[in-house]
């Protein structure tokens, strides 16, 4: 459960600190992008990586992840 809550507050996390660029392509028609930035989530990121890292016995070196 406590995951679920995690991946939902990582996902309105995105979506709050994203961006939306337009690409105007050579056929006159735009395709809009949604720019996101993990590093922005990073502490929501290690929270889940905990709940994984104490589910699989991870040493603590196998659960670093530079952002």
């Amino acid at each position: 459960m406590r995951l679920k809550l995690l991946v939902n507050d990582l996902m309105e996390s995105y979506d709050k600190a994203s961006n939306i660029k337009v690409n105007v392509r050579s056929g006159g028609y735009a395709i809009k992008i949604k720019e996101i930035f993990p590093s922005k989530s990073k502490g929501i990121i290690d929270q889940i990586d905990r709940i994984f890292a104490d589910c699989f016995e991870f040493a603590e070196d196998e659960n670093s992840i530079v952002l």
